[in-house]
């Protein structure tokens, strides 16, 4: 397997990464982290894995975020929201010379202690398996009043002690429990964190599917019976957990067919197909047609 390709990526502190820029400022409250990001160039594509839950909302130029289950574009007055754990690419288009957007690292503790004091609209709802990385939406009125109420403690973060802070934190959650257009979403995500089985499992599905290891071995490390994993899989994906192992590999290859320059032979070796052949059948029994014809693309940025 393609060491070049199948290690995973590096996982950026992010607050850490931003300390080192002059244009960002951010403060911290209950282990969350809020950044105000400005910068005057596009960048190139940046390749990071999550290590908290991400809020963000563009306010001047656009994002563009790449995952193996599909893309979110964001342009000026977009919010998103993105799961823990996701490996993406990510770029910045300027608009006039200015590309801004407002970052808020979420801890799960923090949403789930959310998702708790709503027990009781949650309950009974079942939680809908999604196969995406996140989703974004509009903002609308409500959400930008709020947002206007953040700028003066970048300004001066003495002006937000820790209670208040934690207010803030409190009414942006509300904020998208209430949303028109994101609510429903962010009560699914809610609801997905709630269920035990799911993060744990999500965990050990998405740091193994391209290791070479067997059903046994996956529940062993999980803690797993091989029938509860099976189980849980069902549940929480609504399918085997070899055929989610499949279709993951092969959204990977797609991945990397999109935004590298590896060819089809090192896609396939990259994500555990030991023939070519094999890979291509495989992929155009997925996607419906063969992995040349992203190669002979031009890659998406």
């Amino acid at each position: 397997m393609s060491t070049l390709l199948s290690a995973p990526p590096s996982r950026i502190a992010i607050p850490s990464f931003f300390a080192q820029l002059p244009e960002r400022v951010a403060w911290s409250a209950q282990e969350a982290t809020l950044v105000e990001y400005r910068r005057f160039q596009d960048s190139v594509q940046t390749q990071v894995q999550l290590d908290n839950h991400l809020f963000m909302v563009v306010l001047h130029g656009q994002k563009e975020v790449h995952t193996p289950q599909g893309d979110l574009v964001m342009p000026a007055d977009t919010g998103g929201v993105i799961r823990k754990g996701s490996y993406l690419m990510s770029s910045r288009r300027c608009q006039d010379d200015r590309y801004e957007s407002l970052l808020f690292f979420l801890p799960t503790s923090l949403l789930q202690t959310f998702a708790q004091e709503q027990a009781q609209a949650l309950h009974g709802s079942t939680a809908e398996p999604s196969q995406r990385a996140g989703f974004t939406f509009p903002v609308n009125s409500s959400l930008a009043l709020y947002l206007q109420t953040l700028m003066p403690f970048f300004k001066d973060p003495s002006l937000a002690p820790a209670p208040l802070l934690h207010l803030k934190l409190q009414e942006l959650l509300w904020q998208l429990w209430l949303h028109d257009t994101a609510g429903p979403a962010f009560r699914n995500f809610l609801a997905q964190l709630q269920e035990v089985a799911r993060p744990s499992l999500t965990e050990l599905l998405e740091k193994n599917f391209l290791r070479p290891v067997t059903l046994e071995e996956l529940a062993f490390m999980g803690g797993f019976s091989l029938s509860g994993l099976k189980r849980a899989c069902r549940q929480t994906y609504g399918m085997a957990p070899g055929q989610w192992l499949r279709q993951r590999r092969l959204e990977h290859a797609h991945f990397l067919l999109r935004h590298t320059t590896a060819n089809v032979s090192e896609v396939a070796d990259a994500v555990g197909y030991e023939s070519a052949s094999h890979f291509v059948q495989a992929f155009r029994q997925q996607y419906g047609h063969t992995p040349g014809k992203l190669t002979a693309e031009p890659s998406g940025t």
